[in-house]
């Protein structure tokens, strides 16, 4: 660094001294000269003289036996450890008039001028060390503090800056608040002056502009500058000023800000300290960042661990409730927390369990849950955790159990407004995610068992009512005909052939079997209707009504005369159903008819090795059937029939459903 700042004065010293002037190292790797002279003088001259000497402690001549060529003469100061300067070569004599001659009064002038530049360079190097001491001292300072963060904060660290720095006598940090403002809240300057509780806002004095830019500024003589207004009132009248905006993760967490009310300028060794100083805060920052965030991810992954090892056996949905809402009070110290869950197999309504608040509460809280989230338009896709007011006026965080796009229920916390920290809310959707899976895994589990138990239950009939069953099993063709005519759900669908598959057993039967509460409903509006009376249960008359039709058409191939408003309404739309039904009929037969070849799906089955499941799947597909009528035949998802669809194709090695008939077709014809 040095020998690149002289590098330009060469010249100016060659016309002083009167003799060439140049700058080296010992390996000659960088050379700067005066004028065009012979590199290999210097070169020489210099390995000569550091093979005998280690260092020079001032200006010193170099004369044979060391210099080159011989009889020369040359003055030499260190530069550094590495870098050399060399006036020469010269004569004192006239023995050689290839070199500038120089009196013995001209060789002690240019030896003092060196000596002077000797002394600045040796200035330099000491201000340089000072500079590099200030930083490892501060650096010392920063590895002394627990957590780096809490230095900012502290008035002594600011005392030491403004001790350490003669051309600094305030320092402190500004914080950003809620408000989208800066406070001060660390200050140490005078007696007289004290800025702590100085709030500003961003691009506001010199102070806010730095909060908006967020580089490290220095601005000097500004004692005039109106942006300094700001400051006035609080006795503050900087004349120089710095502030170095810290950043974590590119948000703003503080301004630290200085100056001098003394000198005009701040010195360009302060400013460097300043900048590489903070640039180690900054770095501590972000590292305490980090591991802050990986401990929490650790602690919450443990948690998460913990809970799900927990309710992972469990198979009573309102043990599972309490397990959540006991696990969330402890972790967040809520003062009432609640799960509701939304109807699954063994559930006749939506249910809320919790803790911390009364029964009255209880029942106001789940009517405000439904009318937003049940009977409301909002897309399960589309939910995320809200704060929410309950009607008692108190605030709480709601956290909606979603599960592949559907409602499950709904995770709630109460927290005061001050503890809105995310870290918690994250901690707490996570949870409301675990709940979610394993509340609807269990009314799967529950879903399936009541659906064996049901088929079960339906095969009994046959022994002890046959023709009750056989008349059941021509209801269910026309459910599902019916069913899809009038847009039933898949799980009104399935309800109401459950309720047709019990409709031999009684009520009281049934709900000791823990059959599904909705089921039970739509069979007891079902025999209400055919006693002549009306059901009691308004929530599934629809579908009560709905099998009384279809009991009715499966026995006259009519629809019965309608009593009531719902009646009227479903027979009107299954009459043009039943109508256009029988006009494609009657233009079917009127045409030819060619038999359809029947197909042995067997040879298909065992060449491309389809499971049963698979291979029922392929003939409704054959049939032309659509994917939602061979999930309710089949009693199965829509998205389970996708998957084997999909596994079909691959075994067949076909793209869609029109290739896998072709292929069907031809193999089967082919044997």
């Amino acid at each position: 660094m040095m020998k690149r700042l002289i590098e330009p004065l060469l010249p100016v010293y060659q016309s002083v001294l009167k003799v060439p002037v140049v700058i080296l190292d010992q390996q000659a790797n960088d050379f700067y000269k005066s004028a065009e002279t012979n590199p290999t003088y210097y070169t020489e001259t210099l390995r000569n003289v550091v093979d005998e000497y280690t260092s020079f402690q001032s200006v010193a001549m170099i004369e044979s036996p060391f210099s080159f060529p011989i009889g020369t003469k040359y003055l030499i100061v260190s530069l550094s450890e590495n870098d050399y300067l060399l006036a020469g070569p010269f004569v004192t004599s006239e023995c050689d008039k290839n070199f500038p001659k120089l009196s013995d009064q001209e060789v002690e002038s240019a030896r003092q001028r060196l000596s002077s530049l000797q002394k600045i360079l040796q200035q330099l190097n000491s201000e340089k060390k000072q500079v590099m001491y200030d930083i490892l001292s501060l650096a010392h300072e920063l590895t002394n503090v627990e957590q780096q963060s809490d230095i900012l904060d502290r008035t002594w660290f600011y005392e030491r800056m403004v001790s350490d720095f003669s051309d600094l006598d305030f320092a402190g940090i500004a914080r950003p608040t809620m408000e989208d403002s800066f406070e001060v809240t660390s200050f140490f300057g005078s007696e007289n002056v004290s800025l702590e509780g100085y709030k500003f806002s961003f691009g506001q004095g010199f102070l806010g502009q730095a909060s908006i830019s967020k580089n490290y500024k220095v601005w000097n003589q500004v004692e005039h500058d109106l942006r300094n207004g700001y400051l006035h009132p609080y006795g503050l009248r900087p004349k120089a000023l710095f502030c170095y905006p810290l950043l974590n993760d590119n948000q703003c967490v503080g301004l630290v800000f200085g100056g001098t009310t003394l000198f005009h300028e701040i010195s360009l060794e302060t400013s460097f300290v300043i900048r590489h100083t903070f640039e180690m805060i900054e770095q501590n920052l972000t590292i305490e960042a980090l591991n802050t965030k990986l401990y929490n991810v650790n602690t919450r992954l443990q948690v998460l661990k913990e809970i799900f090892s927990i309710i992972s056996n469990m198979k009573d949905l309102r043990q599972i409730a309490y397990v959540l809402i006991d696990m969330t009070m402890v972790l967040v110290k809520s003062k009432f927390s609640s799960v509701f869950v939304h109807q699954q197999a063994n559930l006749a309504a939506p249910q809320l369990y919790a803790r911390g608040i009364s029964q009255d509460l209880i029942e106001q809280y789940t009517q405000s849950i439904k009318a937003r989230y049940v009977n409301g338009t909002v897309n399960p896709k589309n939910m995320a955790a809200q704060k929410w007011q309950t009607p008692w006026n108190e605030f709480v965080y709601e956290f909606p159990l979603v599960r592949n796009e559907r409602f499950i229920g709904l995770l709630t916390i109460h927290l005061p407004d001050e503890q809105t920290d995310q870290q918690v809310i994250d901690l707490v959707a996570s949870i409301s995610q675990v709940g979610a899976v394993t509340i609807d895994l269990i009314g799967q589990e529950q879903k399936n068992a009541g659906q064996d138990q049901v088929a079960n239950f339906f095969t009994a009939v046959e022994a002890f009512k046959p023709e009750h069953y056989h008349h059941s099993q021509k209801m269910l063709i026309h459910i599902q005909d019916f069913a899809s005519v009038l847009d039933f759900s898949y799980e009104d669908i399935t309800l109401c052939k459950e309720a047709c598959m019990l409709s031999a057993y009684s009520e009281s039967f049934l709900l000791k079997q823990q059959i599904d509460p909705r089921v039970v409903d739509i069979i007891v509006s079902y025999n209400q209707l055919n006693n002549g009376k009306q059901p009691i249960k308004k929530s599934r008359s629809p579908l009560g009504h709905f099998l009384y039709i279809v009991d009715y058409f499966a026995e006259h191939q009519a629809f019965p005369e309608t009593k009531t408003d719902i009646q009227q309404e479903l027979v009107l739309r299954l009459s043009t159903f039943t109508f256009r039904q029988t006009l494609e009929s009657d233009v079917a037969n009127a045409a030819p008819v060619q038999q359809k070849e029947q197909l042995d799906l067997g040879i298909i089955k065992n060449q491309f090795n389809l499971s049963k499941r698979e291979l029922e799947v392929l003939e409704h597909v054959i049939a032309g059937i659509h994917n939602s009528e061979i999930a309710a035949t089949l009693f199965i998802s829509e998205h389970t029939v996708k998957n084997h669809i999909t596994s079909i194709f691959r075994k067949l090695q076909v793209r869609d459903r029109s290739e896998a008939i072709a292929k069907s077709y031809r193999l089967c014809l082919e044997q």
